[in-house]
């Protein structure tokens, strides 16, 4: 008896480099695949993503300027205009306008709009095929972003000067009523009464705080920004409105007769009158008085909003347009790279299918019962080893389907 025989056996460990022997003997497939998908996923990598371009244009926050309090459009957070101009709506309405055409959605993926907080600086991102269409784009979308901020002042102006209207109407036709119903004997008195210096109705009392105010933000604008950027810019065109306006009052108000002590500015421009005034005369004076302070604040009301209606400035200003940005070209090399991988990946694994794995045993030594590893090595050594490294499925594959494939082929 074989001494040999009455040791318990212990599997051989497992052997790397046996397993890797057997692949490296098909080394051809593999390499074949291998490349094959590889070239195959850079082909398909390729042909989604190609080659992009990718372009910028700013906007900026623009508050328009009115020198009359009497109307100023609805002010509007920067973060409020950009959710606004990113609404399917508004990017449907553009898409519209696009050669070719694009949705919404389309629209969307091609476009990104980032805000600056600190200066009010949006920065619109476009990306293309083309060099010429990602510019255009770009300048399109901040065109479009600047009329339509234009469109929804207008509306608001044309909703505003049309109550204007109807109120001024109505003064207009109390007013009228108010005159037929005074006597004839009491022109003349309520004449006197309701007389009015008409520069200095329309004068803002509070033209000096107003300009002021003005001078304040212009240095607070300064402290942050240079002489060159555009709300310094606004804001010192904003406060020399206001310094000719005070100089026009102040002339006016030079070249103004002189009052006697004590009286009234109506005084100046009050035509002669020698009488009694009755109480009733007195009445109808203030109310003629009242309706034409009323008048004057809605005619004056109705001329600061006939700007907006003419020509709305807008929201926005372009800061710098899409051609004076540079163009980023983008050739997404790491796509191509990843996709090439993973087709290689692939390759490799799918090339499992033509392996088949076997014991050498060739020698006499190498049995079982001589001490060696035996027919069953494979089974009890190699098949575990390869399962939790690869899974049970490709194991199988190796085990049973292949040679199975390989038998059905040879007979």
């Amino acid at each position: 008896m074989n001494p040999s025989t009455s040791k318990p056996h212990q599997p051989a460990p497992f052997d790397v480099w046996a397993v890797l022997d057997f692949w490296l003997r098909r080394w051809r497939w593999l390499a074949f695949w291998t490349i094959a998908l590889a070239l195959a996923g850079a082909f398909i990598a390729r042909s989604v993503w190609g080659r992009s371009y990718s372009a910028s244009a700013q906007l900026i926050h623009y508050e328009p300027s009115a020198v009359e309090d009497t109307y100023r459009p609805r002010a509007l957070a920067t973060p409020s205009l950009i959710l606004m101009l990113q609404s399917p709506g508004f990017l449907g309405e553009v898409g519209a306008t696009l050669v070719p055409p694009l949705s919404a959605k389309g629209l969307s993926r091609r476009l990104q709009i980032n805000l600056d907080r600190n200066n009010d600086v949006a920065t619109v991102y476009t990306v293309g095929a083309t060099a010429e269409d990602t510019v255009a784009l770009a300048q399109r979308f901040s065109d479009a972003a600047i009329a339509y901020t234009q469109a929804m002042q207008t509306k608001e102006a044309n909703e505003a000067g049309d109550s204007v209207t109807r109120q001024l109407r109505q003064v207009e036709s109390e007013i009228a009523a108010a005159r037929v119903a005074v006597p004839p004997e009491s022109v003349a008195a309520v004449a006197a009464l309701t007389a009015t210096a008409p520069e200095a109705a329309v004068v803002p009392s509070d033209l000096p705080q107003r300009l002021q105010a003005a001078r304040d933000q212009l240095d607070d604008l300064l402290v942050r920004y240079t002489d060159s950027y555009p709300l310094v810019r606004e804001q010192r065109a904003r406060v020399a409105a206001l310094e000719e306006l005070q100089r026009r009052v102040t002339a006016q108000a030079a070249s103004a007769p002189a009052l006697r002590p004590g009286a009234s500015p109506a005084a100046a421009v009050a035509p002669a009158f020698y009488g009694r005034i009755t109480p009733e005369e007195v009445a109808m004076g203030e109310r003629f008085r009242s309706l034409e302070n009323n008048r004057a604040v809605l005619v004056g009301r109705q001329r600061a909003i006939q700007p907006f209606r003419d020509n709305a400035p807008g929201y926005f200003r372009i800061l710098q347009p899409a051609a004076a940005n540079p163009i980023v070209e983008h050739r997404h090399r790491l796509e191509l790279v990843m996709c090439a991988f993973l087709g290689a990946f692939f390759g490799l694994v799918g090339s499992a299918g033509q392996i088949l794995l076997s014991c050498d045993i060739s020698r006499r030594h190498y049995l079982r019962t001589e001490g060696g590893w035996g027919y069953v090595h494979l089974l009890d050594a190699v098949a575990p080893a390869l399962t939790a490294r690869i899974g049970r499925e490709t194991v199988r594959r190796l085990l049973v389907d292949n040679p199975a494939q390989f038998l059905a082929m040879a007979a």
